[in-house]
């Protein structure tokens, strides 16, 4: 990018009110915390880079009523924000109505850089517009990808150095059947009741929700594909989908040791404190989760969600949809000002932000061990997600989301059931539709 000078003008970034994004994401102060103080440099750092004044405008702290408020501005067509920190699962329908600039040609953006995730931003766009930037800007696609967590403790008691799961895992051969074994073998009924529950010794513990979004992903699930054009439509063999299914619903439903929390009314609660106060094995989420076991007594490892079996060439590891993106807003006058700041703060987050999160924060803070580094570094490097994933909102048709069916074959208000075929084949023609229009328009 050339030496710009905006003159000191004002740049109105507009973002969720929670103070996790605000630590995370804007650092209006410094606090002692290392990745908040090293965004708030990042910002003086643009801010000198580039002559302009960063003003950061919260929004509601609910990203639901956050989102929605957002929309009613913009249709309002009023220039009052310059840059949009959005919530993924939202922001991509607001931009299918035309609320936010296709950046795909702007200037002074570098797409090629490694700052921006190139793949990732093709995967969730319809063609080859740009409405969402991802990349190094924020610190959510890192912090919200797949992981799961293993007790060091309850694993060495059980079988022996964890020095040998790990290995397992550097040789690419922590698949779904290892992992059911150690879920099997570890059970204990604590409490002698005859029942899996949380008296007991348990080897996983999940919720049909986020959970086995990132458990089905990792071991492959996809329902997409591009086409000689590059635009997206429906997996013709869904054969692989159908074994992943079956696969999880084995490990759920069907192997001792393993408790799904159906009706749960705090989702992911349960499951968390039974790993946090070590009555847990394995505990599938995702990265961020390390932020919140630092008063965990028994040691823990990171380790990557199984392959589904040794036919699977690599890792894969579900970006969430609760990713942060960047866009501008139609209403706005201008785009390049906008454009530069935006690839400022990205390259200067990769260059000093990213390495914070992730040598200090997440290898050395969070985590306990040298492997669970290496092993970090093998998630950060499969992070993926799918199309129809990624607009799952936007890809209902009244007939369910398709993105999410594998919450509701493993239990989420319904009986859980195997049978992935009849239930995507009521989905597929409309779902099906709605992708095949996406990409009419997109290719106008």
């Amino acid at each position: 990018m050339p030496a710009l000078d905006f003159k000191g003008a004002a740049v109105r970034i507009h973002h969720r009110g929670d103070d996790k994004t605000t630590l995370l994401e804007i650092a209006g102060e410094e606090n002692g915390e290392v990745v908040n103080d090293a965004v708030f440099a990042r910002n003086r750092s643009v801010e000198e880079r580039l002559n302009v004044k960063l003003e950061t405008i919260a929004g509601d702290a609910d990203h639901e009523r956050f989102m929605s408020n957002l929309k009613t501005v913009l249709m309002s067509g009023d220039d009052v924000y310059d840059i949009i920190s959005a919530l993924r699962w939202r922001a991509l329908l607001q931009a299918m109505e035309g609320l936010y600039y296709n950046l795909a040609d702007a200037s002074y953006i570098d797409f090629d850089a490694p700052w921006w995730c190139k793949d990732y931003m093709a995967e969730i766009a319809v063609g080859s517009e740009r409405f969402m930037l991802a990349g190094d800007i924020s610190t959510t696609p890192l912090r919200n990808i797949s992981a799961m967590y293993v007790n060091k403790r309850i694993f060495s008691d059980n079988f022996g150095d964890v020095d040998n799961l790990y290995q397992t895992i550097l040789d690419g051969n922590w698949t779904h059947d290892a992992l059911r074994k150690y879920v099997s073998d570890v059970y204990q009924d604590l409490n002698n009741n005859g029942l899996t529950d949380d008296g007991d010794l348990l080897g996983i513990s999940t919720t049909p929700v986020a959970q086995t979004d990132h458990i089905c992903y990792s071991a492959g699930l996809r329902y997409t594909e591009r086409d000689s054009k590059g635009m997206p439509q429906l997996v013709p063999d869904q054969s692989r989908n159908v074994k992943v299914i079956e696969t999880i619903y084995n490990l759920l439903y069907e192997t001792p040791g393993a408790l799904v929390y159906r009706n749960s009314t705090a989702p992911e609660s349960e499951t968390f404190q039974n790993f946090l106060n070590g009555t847990q094995l394995f505990y599938p989420n995702r990265i961020y989760n390390a932020e919140l076991l630092r008063e965990m007594k028994d040691p823990y490892g990171i380790i990557p969600m199984p392959k589904l079996d040794d036919s699977q060439k690599d890792y894969i590891s579900l970006v969430h949809d609760g990713t942060t993106l960047y866009c501008v807003p139609i209403a706005a006058k201008s785009i390049d000002m906008q454009c530069a700041v935006m690839e400022a703060m990205c390259s200067e987050n990769y260059r000093t932000v990213i390495p914070v999160l992730y040598n200090v924060a997440l290898k050395v803070k969070y985590t306990q061990d040298d492997v669970s580094s290496q092993v970090i570094d093998i998630i950060h490097d499969s992070a993926i997600t799918d199309f129809i994933y990624a607009n799952n909102y936007n890809i209902n048709a009244g007939v369910g989301s398709l993105g999410t069916l594998n919450r509701t074959l493993l239990g989420l208000n319904a009986e859980p059931s195997k049978d992935f075929m009849s239930k995507y084949d009521s989905m597929k023609e409309q779902v099906g539709t709605i992708v095949a229009k996406l990409a009419e328009n997109a290719a106008k």
